[in-house]
């Protein structure tokens, strides 16, 4: 027999079906949990524990779960840029919070040079001035790459809102007179 609510259990836990008749498109990036190669484009439902599930489905009704009806939604570049964003704030914050007034704040500034767009200036040269600081060539190369594309997705598919404490500067003794500041996340894995 299989079970009510919570797949590979023998004891029934209810899970009423709490939204139906939502429509999974296929720019929605949802795939089948058994199958994860295989997308899945139609009607789906949501029970009360956050399974998603194929069909439409009927409100409050506590069906079977069948694993192979199982579906998520894969993270795509777009459904992250939030997370991307709010992680890069808290960046921001901590470093700038550590640093204080220790910081060349011309050398992380843009300005245009020659005609191109380059980090560093000096006080007699024009300020590029982005929306979010982030923006600057410099910094869009450090907040790119594996690990920080790991750690959003891992913020993204855990639904984790409250970043502010998750977070912390380390600044290990300096090698060769240089200094590598290291942000920490508390809450990998």
């Amino acid at each position: 027999m299989g079970s009510y609510g919570n797949p590979g259990s023998d004891n029934p836990t209810p899970n009423p079906i709490v939204q139906v008749g939502l429509e999974a498109l296929e720019s929605d990036n949802f795939y089948f949990v058994e199958n994860p190669e295989e997308q899945y484009v139609g009607l789906y439902h949501e029970h009360e524990d956050g399974t998603l599930m194929i069909g439409e489905g009927v409100m409050e009704v506590d069906h079977e779960i069948n694993s192979d009806e199982i579906i998520f939604q894969r993270a795509n570049y777009s459904s992250i840029q939030q997370t991307r964003e709010a992680v890069s704030d808290i960046f921001y914050k901590i470093w700038f919070e550590y640093t204080d007034d220790d910081i060349d704040i011309l050398s992380m500034q843009t300005t245009i040079r020659d005609g191109i767009k380059q980090t560093g200036r000096t006080e007699d040269e024009p300020l590029v001035f982005y929306k979010k600081d982030r923006n600057t060539l410099e910094n869009r190369k450090d907040l790119q790459g594996d690990i920080f594309e790991q750690m959003c997705l891992y913020i993204f598919d855990n639904d984790i809102t409250e970043l502010e404490d998750l977070f912390s500067i380390s600044i290990p003794e300096p090698v060769d007179g240089k200094t590598t500041y290291k942000i920490q996340f508390f809450n990998w894995y």
